[in-house]
């Protein structure tokens, strides 16, 4: 089983290619998602991770080749998303 850290608004696990983001813990409506937790790359953001917060923007790095099953569900608000170039839905 892995190991659940935080780190600023973020639980997250680290797997042998990189950090997955597990869950938002914080309160802001704008977020901009870090490249890298502790030199580690973020590769990830888990299933229902961000899933019924009050954002209004979210920004997701390049870095991140996954977004889970529904990371930004149930929003209670409107969203503006930019996601960099190099990020992949799979």
């Amino acid at each position: 089983m892995e190991k659940l850290m935080s780190f600023e608004d973020y639980q997250y696990v680290s797997t042998e290619l990189g950090i997955k983001i597990t869950k938002f813990i914080g309160d802001s409506t704008k977020v901009i998602i870090p490249s890298m937790i502790e030199g580690v790359q973020v590769i990830s953001i888990g299933d229902y991770a961000f899933e019924k917060k009050n954002l209004t923007y979210v920004e997701i790095p390049d870095t991140v080749q996954y977004i889970g099953e529904g990371a930004f569900s149930l929003l209670r608000m409107k969203l503006t998303m930019l996601v960099q170039i190099g990020a992949r839905w799979l």
